[in-house]
């Protein structure tokens, strides 16, 4: 009895590629010439750990790049975090991988415009929708397999793909993917062209509230 399938929708007036990437990160004051950045709450639901091992992997081959997790932590999983902090001090990353706590939402159009990926790597997502802001900035998306990522993501369709999907719990392959989009100007240039695209073809707002109103 399923009427109709309406995916949410993102704000495309507020979430815009940039004009000057290497100028927007600048004025973030981190390290670095661009970000690599997850966005939600700091738990393990969320797979920040995931994120964080497959930084601690990624980050060597990448020199010019500083990971960051923008959401806030709960006080459940402040341990939680504290021990991905010892683990990242560990491995002498303390500088490169940054938590930034809960990022005000009338920021985060600006932060996402000095990066050149987004990652999400939750173990469990139901639709998951912070990708499609990264998207319509420009983002390649480098995603678990959860969520409705691999329909948004267009995995279906090479030509017209936005990124990469990766095995739930798969922080080596995710790695992997991660340095392989950004030391590839071409496959870079290719998924970003695409997720713009795609944001602004299908996952506008203002079409999810028009197919709201039409049902």
């Amino acid at each position: 009895n399923v009427v109709a399938t309406i995916p949410h929708g993102i704000d495309l007036d507020r979430f815009q590629p940039s004009k000057n990437q290497r100028e927007d990160w600048t004025k973030t004051g981190m390290p670095g010439e661009y970000g690599i950045i997850s966005v939600g709450r700091i738990r393990p639901e969320k797979g920040t750990d995931l994120f964080v091992e497959a930084m601690i992997e990624a980050l060597p081959k990448l020199p010019k790049a500083t990971a960051i997790m923008a959401g806030a932590t709960k006080p459940k999983d402040v341990s939680f975090r504290k021990k991905l902090e010892a683990r990242i001090k560990e491995v002498g990353l303390a500088e490169r991988i940054k938590f930034l706590g809960e990022v005000p939402s009338h920021k985060l159009p600006a932060l996402l415009q000095g990066c050149r990926a987004l990652v999400a790597l939750p173990r469990y997502e139901g639709f998951g929708l912070t990708p499609l802001e990264g998207m319509a900035c420009g983002l390649p998306i480098v995603a678990s397999k959860t969520g409705y990522f691999e329909e948004f993501l267009n995995i279906s369709d090479e030509k017209k793909a936005c990124g990469k999907i990766v095995p739930t719990n798969d922080y080596e392959t995710a790695s992997k993917e991660i340095v392989a989009l950004l030391t590839n100007q071409e496959l870079f240039d290719k998924f970003s062209s695409n997720a713009i695209d795609q944001a602004k073809q299908k996952y506008s707002v203002f079409e999810e509230a028009n197919a709201i109103n039409k049902v």
